[in-house]
């Protein structure tokens, strides 16, 4: 039996004996009482709270609550969507699992008084770090979700519920969930979703009824294909459908004591004379690459300046040029590129054989190795629209205290953020025979300013007496990932 079809019956298992323990609940007169262990208890505390204020919330019973946290942890969900946050309450159940399997909510929610309803209990109930409540009309923003999902509840207006589903079903992986609340009181006005998850035979769904609302919990089967083929390296532009090896997507968790090492780390290189390298070590790697930049914190430097841009699929990645042709092979505007599109023409250098998987990464992979090497970031935004969504991440990565410089133009809303501390430059490093020139170095060093700026850190490094790495750090693991055309393969 292969992994994904084992992954499944699990998944399946699991959700019979959920419906078992559910149909027990129901049928006692008095609810049970709930254990709870010490990670738990300000979540309860919340949660007790708000089942005394149910009036006017329309929040689900606590029998399908507990369901959902449940499920949550059978599937050991690492991105769970709700369509529909209310005060918070289902979404606070669903992070009782993700505590435990170290995953993150995004919520939507239509109604302003709710929503800060929501964020106060989030923040009340110490989740709100693993929380990304988006207020507005879900229709129109989960257009902006990336996958994979593992988890997806919906319990908001229910003729929305067939949009809503058509939307998010590419998103989620394969054995992921769906469910969706009121199929049982409410189901008159779904019909048509209830016919989408039991008619479509990519869809496996039984229905729940454990306090007369209803609970249709959905399993998306994983395709009818041969095995995937093996992430190999891209060589032609128009390899159309096969698996190109890229990056991460998704923020990566980090402990409490990553991030309080991180952050104290940070502190030190603010102080002195920070050296700051333009797109990375270029000469170890292609520009505004992975490689790059470690590279050059490897070398000594205390931080990087990255150019970040959007695909036409939404993916914030990160490169200079707005065109094909000097780092990536071919023409085009890269705007109209779908990032399965970029990763497939590879980069015209690779460095050798150690790069010759290197390709354009992710923002989401950059962070990941920015907390490892605690590098401080120059900020230099290439597009416009794009704040919001930067922000988003910085908040989700904790990653503010690193930003020291961010160019003007697409990026005001991000320079003047209340948690970014900038530094100013003296100015660029002398370069060719002038770089390790002392009376250069100090017409440099002379200047007001914190910063020296650099297109290759050696020079810098040596002068200012900073430390070099004799062994390079390797890069931090599962950064890289298989896509496909429709995004990241999921890693079952």
């Amino acid at each position: 039996m292969n992994r994904t079809r084992h992954h499944c019956r699990l998944i399946v298992a699991a959700t019979l004996l959920c419906l078992l323990a559910a149909t027990l609940l129901a049928a006692q007169d008095k609810p049970q009482p709930i254990p709870v262990r010490a990670d738990e208890t300000r979540i309860m505390e919340v949660l007790k709270d708000l089942d005394a204020k149910r009036s006017g919330m329309m929040n689900v019973p606590i029998e399908d609550a507990r369901l959902l946290r449940f499920m949550g942890l059978a599937a050991n969900a690492k991105h769970v969507v709700e369509i529909g946050t209310s005060n918070g309450y289902s979404g606070l159940w669903i992070c009782l699992a993700l505590q435990s399997t170290g995953g993150k909510l995004t919520t939507f929610e239509i109604d302003a008084g709710r929503a800060a309803l929501a964020r106060e209990n989030f923040k009340r109930a110490g989740v709100e770090s693993i929380v990304t409540l988006v207020e507005g009309d879900a229709h129109k923003e989960i257009g902006r979700l990336k996958g994979p999902i593992d988890m997806v509840f919906i319990d908001a207006e229910k003729p929305g519920y067939f949009d809503y589903l058509n939307k998010l079903l590419p998103l989620v992986r394969p054995n992921g969930l769906i469910l969706a609340h009121n199929t049982t009181n409410l189901g008159s006005q779904m019909k048509d979703y209830v016919d989408a998850v039991t008619k479509n035979p990519d869809l496996d769904t039984i229905f729940l009824n454990t306090h007369n609302q209803g609970m249709a919990v959905t399993v998306k089967k994983p395709p009818l294909s041969k095995p995937a083929e093996q992430p190999r390296a891209a060589t032609e532009p128009n390899a159309a459908g096969r698996l190109v090896l890229g990056y991460i997507n998704e923020i990566p968790p980090e402990s409490d004591e990553q991030r309080a090492a991180r952050h104290k780390k940070i502190a030190e290189r603010r102080q002195g004379t920070p050296v700051m390298v333009h797109r990375g070590d270029s000469s170890a790697a292609p520009e505004n690459t992975l490689e790059a930049y470690a590279t050059a914190i490897d070398r000594g430097a205390d931080g990087v300046e990255i150019d970040i841009r959007r695909s036409k699929d939404g993916v914030l990645y990160l490169h200079h040029d707005d065109t094909a042709g000097r780092m990536i092979p071919g023409e085009g505007k890269l705007k109209d590129m779908t990032y399965y599109e970029i990763l497939s023409r590879g980069m015209t250098k690779t460095f050798g054989t150690a790069n010759k998987e290197t390709r354009v990464p992710t923002l989401a992979a950059f962070l990941a190795l920015a907390r490892q090497r605690c590098m401080l970031l120059h900020l230099d935004v290439k597009e416009a629209g794009l704040q919001e969504e930067i922000e988003r991440m910085f908040d989700e990565a904790d990653i503010w205290d690193h930003v020291v410089e961010v160019n003007a133009g697409n990026a005001e809303r991000l320079r003047s953020h209340p948690k970014v501390k900038l530094l100013p430059y003296k100015g660029w490093w002398p370069e060719g025979k002038y770089a390790e020139d002392p009376a250069a170095a100090q017409d440099v060093m002379g200047r007001d300013g914190a910063m020296v700026f650099t297109k290759e850190p050696g020079a810098a490094v040596k002068m200012l007496k900073k430390p070099v790495l004799t062994t390079p750090v390797p890069l931090p693991k599962n950064l890289r990932v298989p896509w496909k055309p429709e995004g990241p393969a999921p890693q079952l």
